[in-house]
């Protein structure tokens, strides 16, 4: 766990659980009709269909929920960590994330705090998975330590238009 404060707001980094699951579904109905046409998840990712799933998932061993909690314990975000079964995740755990806008300041600092929490619980090599046109995400995943690997041409959605898909890498340590 770690907590954070930035701009008068203060958040704490943990393990997800059901007792998020109420604010958890108004936070992603809030990201869904802010999202703008692009997919919600791209690459493995695209099979966890909720955060449900994510905890499930995780009770099974394949990886792990992680949430931002305001001192209220409002959910303000959350990610997860997890081998989904895809024939090209052995040994690794896809990851991906949501945050309320009203924290996106915080970005940086919430998901350096979910690396540190997924390599304390073993985790080392994650993939994530952007669209070419999405740039806020990639730079943050970019300063989070991730690293461009690949891109698939034209192998999503969004809007109206067909763009690349794009790959990245981060490996603890």
């Amino acid at each position: 766990m770690g907590e954070f404060r930035r701009g008068g707001k203060s958040v704490t980094v943990g393990l997800g659980s059901m007792v998020h699951r109420h604010d958890m579904d108004k936070l992603l109905r809030l990201a869904f009709q802010m999202r703008g046409g692009c997919p919600e998840r791209l690459g493995p990712g695209a099979g966890v269909g909720s955060y449900a799933d994510a905890l499930f998932m995780g009770e099974d061993g394949r990886g792990i929920a992680v949430v931002a909690t305001t001192p209220a314990r409002h959910v303000m975000g959350w990610a997860f960590f997890l081998n989904t079964g895809a024939a090209s995740e052995r040994c690794t755990y896809t990851f991906d994330y949501e945050l309320h806008p009203n924290y996106a300041a915080m970005a940086e600092d919430l998901l350096a705090g979910w690396l540190r929490l997924a390599h304390a619980q073993g985790i080392e090599r994650v993939f994530a998975y952007s669209s070419a046109t999405d740039n806020e995400r990639r730079a943050l995943l970019a300063t989070a330590g991730f690293q461009e690997c690949a891109r698939l041409p034209e192998a999503c959605m969004c809007g109206d238009s067909m763009v690349d898909e794009v790959v990245h890498r981060w490996t603890a340590g």
